[in-house]
C-alpha cells in the first residue's frame, strides 16, 4: 500500500509540474502575440462596419431595431 501511495504522489508531482509548465508557456506565447495580427470585428459601441439583413427586408434595414448594442454586447431581439 505504501508503494502505491508513493506512485500516486510521484504521478501527482509530474502532473502538477506539467500543468505549471504549460501555463507558463501559454503566458509567454500570449505576451509574444502581435496585436497587428488581431482584427477587431465589433467595437462594442455600435453596428458600424456590420451589414444587417433581415428576411423580406432590404439590406441594412434594421427592422424593429432587431440588431442592437446593449452594454457593450451585440444583441438580437424581436421584441419591437
Amino acid at each position: 500500500m505504501a508503494l502505491n501511495n508513493r506512485k500516486v504522489k510521484a504521478n501527482m508531482k509530474i502532473v502538477i509540474t506539467a500543468a505549471v509548465l504549460l501555463i507558463s508557456l501559454v503566458g509567454v506565447a500570449q505576451k509574444k502575440a502581435n496585436k497587428k495580427n488581431w482584427i477587431q470585428f465589433f467595437n462594442g459601441k455600435n453596428l458600424k462596419g456590420w451589414t444587417v439583413k433581415i428576411k423580406d427586408h432590404p439590406v441594412n434595414d434594421n427592422f424593429g431595431n432587431t440588431f442592437r448594442v446593449e452594454d457593450g454586447a451585440m444583441k438580437v431581439s424581436y421584441d419591437q
